[in-house]
C-alpha cells in the first residue's frame, strides 16, 4: 500500500514523497493507519519491533487527525524522557513541514505556549505536559477541551508505578471524554506466549496492564511482535566473562579501539556513579566519549545528544535514560557494562531488550555485547531464559573472535 491509499492528507503525502523521503508505509504504519481510515473509534494498543516505524505511525495519525482550521490543541503525545520527546518532535515537525500544523515541545525549560495561536499538537514528558494542561488559579496554559487523540510512546515505561505513572494518568484525566488513546511500545506485558500458553506475570507487569486499561479501555490490539521474539532481530548478542568490575574497566579501552572501525556505540551502566569510572578509563587512553544521565541539566543533556548524533564522539556512556526509543542510525554496537536490574534488584528483561534495540536500527545490522562478572551470570541467564535467541560467549583474553564479529557487522551495514 502507498501512503496515499491510507487516507492521509495530500500535504502530508507530498511531504513524505518529497523532503521526508519515505517511499511506502511500514507494516505497523499500514496496519494502524488503515484502521483509522476505516473509521474505527476505538483505542489502540500497538506493539511492534524496534526500528519498525512506530514514531512515524502515531505521528502520521496525529497529523491526519488535526483540523488546521481549528485554532486549538487537538493531539497530545507523551514520552518518558526528554531525549525521546525531542526526537519525536523533530520527526513530526519534519513530516508536517508542508502543512500549517503547529507543534510544541513540552520539556523542562521549554517556555510557554502561545495562547493566541496554541499548538495543534503538543509533544513532551509527563510532568511538563501535566503542568501545561492542569488548571492553576482557574486557568490553564493550554486549553485541552478540543483534544481528540492521546498517544503514549513507550507506554509500558510510563505506566509503571512512580511519578511518571502518576503524571501520565493525571494528563489523561485533563482530556475530554471520548478522546482516542494510542499506546505504543515493543515490550508490553503479555498474558500468553507465542503458542498461546499462559505467562506468569510479576506484580509490576500486572500493574502496567491495570493502568493500560485505565487510559485505553477496550482497545484494538495490533501486535506485530512478541517480546520473546525481539531477540531474533538483526542484533546478535554476545557475552564476555570478566573477573570483576575492574576487569571490565580494563577491557573497555580494547573494545573502544575495535568498535570505532564499525560505527558508534552506546555503553549502558545501571548507575550514574559508574559512568565517570568507565569514561575515565577511556579518556586516560585519549579516547573521546560522551556521558549522559538524568542528573545533567537540560542544556547539558541536549548538547551531549547533539554532539553524539553529529558523530563528534564515537561512544556514549549512559544510564537507561536513553534505553527506550533513542535513535541514532550510526549506532552499530551496544555494550551492557552492567546487566539491567529493576528498582528492587531483579533481572530487567524489558530494559535489556530496549538497550539491545538501540543497535541495528532502520534495517541496519548491529550487535550487543554483555560484560558479565560472576555476580551477573545468573542475571543474564534469567533475562534470556524465555528468549528464542540467547547471547553467545566470546573469550576475554583473545580479541580476534570479537574483531571478526565486529567486522562482519561492518560488512553487512
Amino acid at each position: 500500500k502507498s501512503f496515499r491509499e491510507l487516507g492521509l492528507k495530500s500535504s502530508i503525502v507530498e511531504a513524505l514523497a518529497g523532503p521526508v523521503g519515505w517511499l511506502r508505509p511500514s507494516q505497523i504504519q499500514g496496519a494502524v493507519l488503515r484502521m483509522l481510515k476505516d473509521g474505527t473509534k476505538k483505542n489502540i494498543v500497538a506493539q511492534a519491533a524496534f526500528g519498525s516505524g512506530k514514531t512515524g505511525m502515531f505521528g502520521l495519525a496525529m497529523l491526519n487527525e488535526v483540523d488546521e482550521k481549528l485554532n486549538a490543541l487537538q493531539c497530545v503525545c507523551i514520552a518518558p524522557a526528554r531525549e525521546l520527546a525531542t526526537q519525536i518532535y523533530k520527526e513530526i515537525t519534519n513530516i508536517a513541514q508542508m502543512t500549517g500544523i503547529r507543534c510544541f515541545l513540552a520539556v523542562r525549560g521549554c517556555g510557554k505556549a502561545t495562547k493566541a495561536q496554541p499548538p495543534h499538537i503538543i509533544i513532551g514528558t509527563p510532568g511538563t505536559i501535566r503542568g501545561k494542561l492542569k488548571k492553576f488559579r482557574g486557568k490553564t496554559e493550554v486549553e485541552s477541551r478540543s483534544v481528540k487523540m492521546l498517544v503514549l510512546d513507550e507506554a509500558d515505561e510510563m505506566l509503571k508505578e512512580g511519578n511518571l505513572s502518576a503524571h501520565t494518568l493525571d494528563c489523561a484525566k485533563q482530556l475530554p471524554h471520548g478522546h482516542r488513546t494510542i499506546l505504543v511500545s515493543a515490550t508490553f506485558p503479555e498474558e500468553t506466549d507465542s503458542k498461546g500458553n499462559p505467562v506468569e506475570l510479576d506484580e509490576n507487569e500486572k500493574r502496567i496492564l491495570r493502568f493500560m486499561n485505565q487510559v485505553a479501555r477496550n482497545p484494538i490490539v495490533v501486535r506485530l511482535v512478541k517480546k520473546e521474539d525481539l531477540s531474533q532481530l538483526n542484533v546478535p548478542k554476545y557475552h564476555i566473562e570478566c573477573k570483576d568490575v575492574q576487569d571490565k574497566l580494563d577491557f573497555i579501552p580494547d573494545l573502544y579501539d575495535l568498535q570505532t572501525n564499525v560505527g558508534q556505540s552506546i555503553v549502558f551502566c545501571n548507575t550514574r556513579r559508574a559512568l565517570p569510572l568507565v569514561a575515565k578509563h577511556l579518556t586516560d587512553n585519549s579516547f573521546d566519549v560522551s556521558i549522559l544521565h538524568g542528573g545533567l541539566t537540560e542544556s547539558e543533556r541536549d548538547n551531549v545528544v547533539s554532539e553524539f548524533k553529529k558523530g563528534k564522539t564515537k561512544m556514549l556512556i549512559a544510564t537507561d535514560v536513553i534505553a527506550k526509543g533513542f535513535n541514532v542510525p550510526e549506532v552499530s554496537v551496544v555494550v551492557n557494562f552492567d546487566i539491567p536490574l529493576t528498582k528492587d534488584r531483579r533481572p530487567n528483561r524489558e530494559n535489556y531488550l530496549h538497550r539491545v534495540g538501540r543497535a541495528g536500527r532502520f534495517g541496519r545490522n548491529g550487535l550487543a555485547i554483555n560484560l558479565i562478572d560472576p555476580t551477573q551470570r545468573g542475571i543474564l541467564e534469567a533475562i534470556e531464559a524465555p528468549l528464542k535467541k540467547k547471547s553467545q560467549p566470546l573469550p576475554r583474553d583473545d580479541l580476534d573472535p570479537l574483531e571478526k564479529v565486529l567486522m562482519h557487522v561492518k560488512k553487512k551495514t
